[in-house]
């Protein structure tokens, strides 16, 4: 009778010990699911690997039979595919607060080129700016935060080389302007000085000068 008792009480504790060891299992395997819905195999590779590893171990203990090893490494795995959600998170996190980073950084970059007219004298920097900016603001509504930042700091880039180029625009279009204004005061005193008559072959290339001068001004401020 003892005998039978003790035979009844070790085949309950081995079913319980499966029992516990399938529930395991099961866990396990929807802790990989959960990783793998976040890309955790390619994001935290190595605590991925341990993962699969304690959860291929465990597979062999089940097979044996050894069902309270079983158990012990199926837990093990679980512990470690919520480790890898959690560094995954962590990791998406930090992206996605470079990137709103980036993108202000790029919103500030357009300010300044917007400050010197860019849109007007540096118009093709500033047009691959603008889609540069656009692709950032797309890949955040998708949250691709690697894109975004990426895009974003070609955004930057541009705005900030428009900018140059339209300075250096204005710069020229000052220096164009007193020239030709130093032209027209020297035109004034010769015309006092009655030059065309006393002196009109000076005058001719005079004029001459002064309409190359025009025609150089007017296409700098096309360009």
């Amino acid at each position: 009778m003892l005998y039978r008792r003790a035979a009844e009480a070790a085949l309950e504790t081995r079913e319980r010990e499966h029992r516990r060891a399938e529930a395991a299992r099961e866990r396990a395997a929807e802790g990989r699911r959960s990783a793998e819905s976040i890309d955790a195999e390619h994001r935290s590779p190595e605590v991925w690997q341990e993962a699969v590893r304690k959860s291929t171990e465990g597979e062999g203990a089940l097979l044996r039979k050894q069902y309270g090893r079983a158990a012990d490494a199926f837990e093990a795995a679980l512990t470690l595919y919520h480790q890898a959600q959690t560094q995954v998170r962590e990791l998406v996190r930090g992206q996605r607060e470079e990137a709103r980073k980036k993108q202000q950084g790029a919103a500030e970059h357009r300010r300044g080129a917007m400050a010197v007219e860019a849109a007007s004298y540096a118009v093709s920097d500033w047009s691959e700016a603008e889609t540069s900016a656009a692709a950032g603001d797309a890949a955040l509504a998708r949250e691709a935060w690697e894109d975004a930042g990426r895009a974003f700091d070609q955004a930057s880039t541009l705005y900030g080389r428009a900018e140059e180029r339209a300075r250096e625009a204005a710069r020229a279009r000052a220096e164009a302007e007193k020239a030709v204004e130093a032209v027209g005061a020297a035109r004034r005193a010769a015309v006092d000085a009655h030059a065309a008559k006393h002196a009109p072959e000076l005058w001719k290339e005079a004029e001459l000068a002064e309409a190359r001068a025009v025609a150089a001004l007017s296409q700098r401020l096309r360009s």
